[in-house]
């Protein structure tokens, strides 16, 4: 089953700036650095936010999990990079209960 399918996704933006795509981060700034290789940055946030959307309604749910909070989702899958060379990467999704929108919680290249 594919998550929007079942559900609508967000992606906040403040995430994806103030977090993965954040070089001013001390923990975690390899991440932004590792998408910055890719031509992916703060700058262009807006693509890379595409590009996540368009994974999760290609790709297929890799694995969900009952918590406190609700579920959590994870979905695999590959992006074409501005620097048109593709990464494989996961993500991962809570949908909180008695909520019908998956949102991000993180991003990261799968190894």
């Amino acid at each position: 089953m594919k998550l929007t399918e079942k559900f609508t996704i967000e992606i906040p933006e403040k995430k994806i700036i103030g977090y993965v795509l954040s070089m001013s981060r001390k923990l975690g700034s390899h991440k932004a650095n590792y998408f910055k290789s890719y031509g992916y940055t703060s700058k262009n946030s807006f693509e890379f936010i595409q590009a996540i959307k368009n994974l999760v309604d290609e790709n297929e749910i890799v694995s969900e999990t009952q918590n406190k909070f609700g579920v959590s989702y994870v979905v695999d899958g590959k992006i074409k990079s501005p620097s048109k060379k593709m990464i494989v990467l996961r993500t991962a999704w809570i949908v909180e209960k008695k909520s019908k929108v998956a949102r991000l919680i993180t991003v990261f290249p799968k190894k």
